[in-house]
């Protein structure tokens, strides 16, 4: 057995501190043990009960006649660490840990969280927790939850840190829940290794506050191949939901953006919420295959339930089907003389002369069978679920159908009429085009990362030129003009520039006579590197005149000990300002963010994250998913895309570099100017 089956599907439990409370709303994972079906041997470990619930009670671990496969422990976490010794000493393999008040509560329970990870250390005992509901697993019967589970399953398993989906989501059951709590032992990596190899479950669903060890889950899934789908939700994205989490899990989340790019480079689908979680993992469970194409076709009982639907489909980027002639040609049959059928499909009046049912399947069979239509989306109550479900279960049909259920949405209806086959139903159209977006866009991403990485050729005098320009940056600190000279140094284009060190070089009409009107001008000073926040920029300026006015008002409020130095550079023209932001996370390695640039990147954040390096079609696919894409004609797009595949090449051929701001990168008929930069080292 592996470490997952062991801690799902054990023979024998002991459940250490199990209450002597029973009946309605006690809590006691005992009895929801028992309710649950479990047939293993069950242990009752409670000094103060002989008996708990017809299951004779021990005083100690070490009295239980044999020896469990798996303990279950909870008791206040003063008496866990000697407990959890008494397991070990037990011959007890491996440990759930109900306790809280651990690294996630105070510093005492950061110490008695080291010790207990230390007995671990010592002993060889593995500790799922501590701070966890422990596992449910419906093939088995077993649960260490506290609260009641359904019934209900499917080849569905949720590993997280807390019990959020304990008893699954709101639309879908099921089949194993992992919830490794603090994680201080068991974490991801090993439990995910493990279901991937669990013929018992299809879909792998995950809830992550912090990835302590990223690389273990990358060799896991470059090792055995992502054989199932995998989707996950990080939570603490929000700065307030970040401090949030330090007292909830013990650990601190990392950048949302950096997540998200490394879920994608493995092949793990990135979710942004609860919702788009369950609506995820239910389309994966409920489609026979993901479609390739994204125009859609719409039968609606309603003109104005169809019109709804559009701005989904927009939004999404999927397109409205054009109806072949022949489709239209059939259609024509079923309505009435004065109609002209089109997508979306309105049905209604056809249905006054032939019968509901009737049309619905026949609008149904038009639209299966056109080749212009690569998906099906069916507007319907809950009993035309049934006439959907008899028509494609008579075909054996390759294109997704998905219904929007209006009216009264019954969970347990639904379910029943859209059992054993393969028909997503929503009670809202704008979740069903998101989530099947998501979907989408994760298989073409699939296909786009089976390309090796694309890099530009830095000659060797330009990498030493770097190294150097990097030494000198690392004994004086942050230069923005320096920055400029590694930019150049990878052959990507900068304005024309003048640099003044010393102040009593300052010459208004020097800088003229070197520059083309309009320059801007940029003070370096010493601990600040946002020169536009705190009023070091001028920009536009068209004369002597205007630059030395700008100099003065500059300088007059900046100690001249501070002043490193002043950028001149002639300014660039350019409709369309775009940002390049690189950031090396300790744990994650350089991750790239592209999108909107300019003054309002912050404001806006039009961005998207990208895990260095990658090839050329990854980076245009990732940038496309701007809303700043639609903007740049594809000339554009291809100058962006060389600054792309330039500054990863830098990051690695320079691991030392912490982070880049590029901003903004000005595109124009010229090419691609990098018109402010920073590196940090």
């Amino acid at each position: 057995m592996n470490l997952t089956e062991n801690l799902c599907s054990p023979s024998s439990v002991a459940l250490i501190g199990v209450s002597r409370k029973t009946g309605k709303g006690a809590l006691n994972p005992l009895q929801v043990l028992l309710d649950f079906g479990y047939k293993g041997k069950i242990y009752p470990v409670n000094p103060l009960a002989n008996e708990i619930l017809g299951h004779k009670c021990y005083k100690n671990v070490r009295d239980i006649p044999e020896t469990p496969d798996l303990a279950v422990i909870m008791v206040s976490r003063e008496r866990v660490p000697s407990i959890l010794r008494d397991c070990a000493e037990k011959g007890i393999q491996i440990a759930i840990i109900i306790s809280d008040g651990f690294a996630e509560a105070d510093e005492k329970g950061k110490l008695l969280q080291d010790e207990i990870l230390n007995i671990h250390k010592e002993t060889g005992i593995r500790i799922l927790g501590p701070n966890s509901m422990g596992v449910v697993n419906h093939y088995s019967h077993f649960t260490t939850s506290f609260v009641p589970v359904s019934s209900k399953v499917a080849p569905i398993a949720f590993i997280g840190q807390s019990g959020l989906f304990v008893q699954g989501f709101s639309h879908l059951y099921i089949g194993k829940s992992i919830d490794i709590g603090n994680g201080c032992d068991i974490g991801f990596s090993e439990i995910i290794s493990d279901l991937l190899d669990d013929s018992e479950i299809e879909i792998i669903a995950i809830h992550i506050e912090e990835l302590k060890d990223p690389l273990s889950l990358w060799e896991v899934l470059k090792k055995k191949s992502l054989k199932k789908t995998i989707i996950a939700f990080k939570s603490g994205r929000s700065k307030q939901a970040a401090k949030a989490i330090i007292s909830h899990s013990g650990s601190i989340a990392g950048d949302y953006m950096i997540y998200k790019a490394f879920f994608e480079r493995l092949g793990i689908i990135p979710v942004e919420s609860t919702q788009q979680l369950e609506d995820v993992v239910y389309l994966f469970l409920k489609l026979k295959e993901i479609p390739e194409g994204k125009r859609v076709g719409i039968i609606t009982p309603s003109g104005g339930a169809g019109i709804i639907c559009l701005d989904s489909i927009e939004e999404n980027g999927f397109l409205l089907a054009n109806l072949s002639k022949r489709s239209i040609i059939r259609a024509k049959e079923i309505y009435p003389d004065y109609y002209s059928p089109s997508n979306p499909l309105d049905i209604m009046s056809a249905s006054f002369r032939h019968g509901y049912r009737k049309v619905y399947t026949e609008a149904l069979n038009i639209m299966l069978e056109d080749k212009n239509v690569d998906i099906v989306f069916c507007i319907n109550g809950i009993p035309t679920l049934k006439t959907i479900g008899k028509v494609i279960s008579k075909r054996d049909y390759r294109k997704p159908v998905i219904s929007w259920v209006i009216g009264d949405y019954r969970r347990d209806k639904v379910e029943d009429l859209t059992k054993n086959i393969f028909l997503p139903a929503f009670n809202h159209p704008e979740r069903a085009f998101e989530a099947l977006n998501i979907c989408m866009r994760n298989k073409e991403l699939e296909d786009l990362r089976k390309k090796n990485p694309d890099f530009i050729k830095i000659s060797r005098d330009s990498l030493n030129k770097i190294e150097k320009i990097f030494e000198d940056m690392e004994t004086t600190g942050y230069l923005s003009y320096k920055a400029f000279d590694v930019i150049k140094s990878i052959s990507l284009n900068v304005p024309k520039y003048l640099i003044i060190k010393d102040m009593k070089d300052f010459e208004a009409e020097k800088v003229f006579k070197e520059l083309k009107a309009p320059v801007c001008m940029k003070f370096e000073v010493k601990h600040i590197s946002h020169k536009k926040k705190e009023g070091l920029i001028r920009l536009g300026i068209r004369n002597p005149d205007e630059l030395n006015k700008a100099y003065k008002e500059i300088s007059s409020k900046i100690p001249k000990e501070k002043i490193i130095a002043i950028l001149f550079q002639e300014m660039i023209e350019g409709e369309i300002e775009l940002f390049i932001g690189v950031k090396k996370d300790p744990k994650f390695g350089h991750i790239m963010m592209i999108g909107k640039g300019g003054t309002d990147v912050e404001l806006y954040r039009d961005i998207e994250p990208i895990m260095i390096p990658f090839n050329r079609k990854e980076a245009e696919y990732i940038f496309r998913r701007t809303k700043i894409a639609k903007s740049v004609p594809k000339d554009f797009l291809d100058k962006f895309l060389d600054v792309m595949i330039a500054i990863s090449t830098l990051c690695i051929k320079f691991p030392k570099i912490k982070e880049m701001d590029l901003n903004p990168v000005i595109l124009n008929s010229e090419g691609a100017w990098i018109v402010d930069a920073k590196i940090f080292i």
